[in-house]
């Protein structure tokens, strides 16, 4: 999932150039105030030190910021607080209290809400202290803690906004490709199916015309339609067990009056089933005197790929395979005869 500070948008020059404009506004507020007559060193750090600020919460990478700009953040503003609230004329600089919370605040949706929120807590329980102990009435104490509240209350609902926008967004990139990934299965299933057809077509079309232009169908002709008719119906009920030799064994059993039974594993394979597999399933259709054979692929998860069953003029014979033709015997069912 994108993290939300991902898209805050606050690691680039766009968002560090409107604190910046935030913070020379401040110069010109403190100039009309007279901001900087009183301690004047103090003051001028103060401000430089808030455009650090500006500068350090808007560092890239994009999303959460890193842990030394965020300490820095943290570090400039308490530095910044504790010069206001020694100063000995708060009220001419108390704009300087307000934005030292901005960085702050703004580390909240840049991945660090516990951070912002804790150190705006500070501040504000700072700006109550000296509210309290000061005996200043001006800034009064709603002045004083207006900015840090104001500026914590925008930070988590840009958080908020950042979150729901994520969710909706991945939420639709989720739709998007589960409808991909369903569009991508129907080609897949339709060009099976087309192949498939092409498959019965080929197979089936000669002996049509043949049908077609025979007067009466000898036995030969009927032998024939056994053979592709089983062949059509073992494609459909069991792909999974599609093999040339396999196919060329079936057929000859089937022009030799075996009944083959082929029962499909519910799957179609892609890679079909092994030569070696192969190999054992056409041992089983040419067993001497075979009459009638039932070869089953298994479900995925048994050790066993495919099994057979074969009645003999001696008897029944019994065999299971694993994917590479381990056997897991051929022998005779002494039950049967």
């Amino acid at each position: 999932m994108i993290p939300p500070a991902a898209g805050s948008g606050l690691d680039g020059l766009p968002a560090r150039v409107a604190l910046l404009f935030v913070w020379m506004t401040g110069i010109a507020h403190g100039l009309e105030v007279h901001a900087f007559a009183v301690d004047t060193g103090l003051v001028l750090l103060a401000y430089a030190l808030a455009a650090v600020a500006a500068v350090a919460v808007t560092l890239p990478p994009r999303g959460r910021l890193p842990a030394a700009p965020t300490a820095a953040v943290v570090s400039l503003g308490a530095t910044i607080a504790v010069i206001v609230l020694t100063s000995p004329d708060v009220s001419h600089i108390v704009w300087l209290f307000d934005f030292a919370s901005y960085p702050i605040a703004l580390l909240i949706p840049r991945g660090r809400p516990l951070v912002g929120g804790v150190c705006l807590v500070l501040l504000i329980a700072a700006g109550t202290g000296w509210a309290l102990t000061s005996g200043e009435a001006d800034p009064s104490w709603g002045r004083i803690v207006s900015g840090p509240l104001v500026a914590g209350a925008i930070g988590f609902i840009w958080l908020s906004t950042l979150r729901r926008i994520v969710r909706r967004e991945t939420s639709a990139r989720s739709d998007r490709e589960r409808a991909e990934m369903l569009s991508d299965a129907a080609v897949t299933a339709t060009r099976a199916y087309q192949d498939e057809l092409a498959r019965v077509t080929d197979e089936s079309e000669p002996l049509l015309r043949d049908i077609a232009a025979a007067d009466h169908l000898d036995e030969r002709t009927q032998r024939r339609i056994g053979i592709v008719e089983g062949r059509i119906r073992d494609r459909l009920r069991a792909g999974d067990l599609f093999h040339p030799r396999v196919t060329a064994a079936i057929d000859a059993a089937r022009e030799g009056g075996v009944r083959v039974l082929l029962i499909g594993g519910g799957g179609v394979d892609d890679e079909g089933i092994s030569d070696e597999l192969a190999d054992r399933i056409v041992e089983i259709l040419e067993l001497p005197g075979l009459e009638h054979v039932t070869v089953r692929r298994l479900p995925p998860g048994r050790t066993a790929a495919v099994s057979a069953v074969a009645g003999t003029t001696q008897g029944t014979v019994r065999a299971a395979f694993d994917r590479s033709g381990n056997d897991a015997g051929i022998r005779p069912d002494t039950s049967a005869s």
